[in-house]
């Protein structure tokens, strides 16, 4: 098991609590975690990254007790939502080098063209990428990304989740997202609320359950509906999927 999270409590100072008392258990694999926006999902990853220590409870990566950012620096690559935070240069180049990128991941994502620039100098989704391939070239058994997806084109976002699959082989891949686009093609969805998981699935049984679904994207699914021609009557697990192939 490379990761084991046992009885998990978490606040930051003076705030409720975050995590009540989660447990989670993850091998090699692609996971989506996700949740209501301020459900935990970014503090989850950054506790599993050792940047954030519990109250109470344990956390356990690849056999190994965690009590500091130590414990896990050879085993876990964190990437956070903002790139900038990753990526410190001065060009991208030197954080290729750095990671040792591989030829065919540079020419995967089609970032040969910027790799001379300064990272100041290319746009939100250039320094998404550039962080992104970078990621996931530390040779690390846990790779955590943290809604990586957001500005993405529909053809790197379709690359990132053939890739992710396959490294999800050899690796454990944990993705905090809410993009729905994303969560049918992972191994499992993980959702966060109330400080806990309260639903562990393959997508194609979870995604009827995911409560933020339901309530932010009916007037969307309500168009493209009528859009695909589709019968009033498809049923939900059915709509997503067909979403998901439109949209991804």
């Amino acid at each position: 098991m490379l990761l084991s999270i046992r009885n998990a409590w978490f606040r930051y100072p003076r705030s409720n609590w975050i995590l009540r008392g989660l447990n989670l258990d993850l091998d090699r694999g692609f996971y989506c975690l996700t949740g209501c926006n301020g459900s935990g999902k970014t503090t989850l990853l950054r506790i599993i990254a050792g940047m954030l220590k519990l109250n109470r409870g344990s956390l356990t990566v690849c056999g190994k007790r965690v009590k500091s950012y130590r414990d896990v620096v050879s085993k876990v690559i964190y990437l956070p939502s903002n790139p900038s935070t990753f990526l410190t240069g001065p060009r991208i180049v030197d954080e290729f080098e750095r990671a040792k990128v591989s030829e065919d991941l540079i020419d995967y994502f089609s970032v040969r063209d910027i790799m001379h620039e300064q990272i100041f100098k290319v746009s939100e989704g250039e320094r998404r990428l550039a962080a992104l391939v970078t990621a996931l070239s530390y040779k690390t058994d846990v790779v955590l990304l943290d809604e990586i997806t957001v500005g993405l084109d529909k053809e790197n976002r379709i690359r990132l989740i053939e890739l992710l699959k396959n490294v999800g082989r050899e690796r454990l891949i944990l993705l905090a997202t809410n993009d729905f686009r994303i969560l049918p093609f992972c191994d499992e969805i993980l959702f966060l609320e109330d400080g806990r998981i309260k639903i562990r699935s393959k997508p194609e049984l979870a995604l009827d359950e995911l409560p933020y679904l339901s309530l932010n994207q009916t007037v969307q699914v309500y168009k493209v509906l009528l859009k695909l021609g589709l019968d009033p009557k498809f049923t939900k697990d059915d709509l997503i999927k067909a979403l998901a192939m439109m949209l991804c």
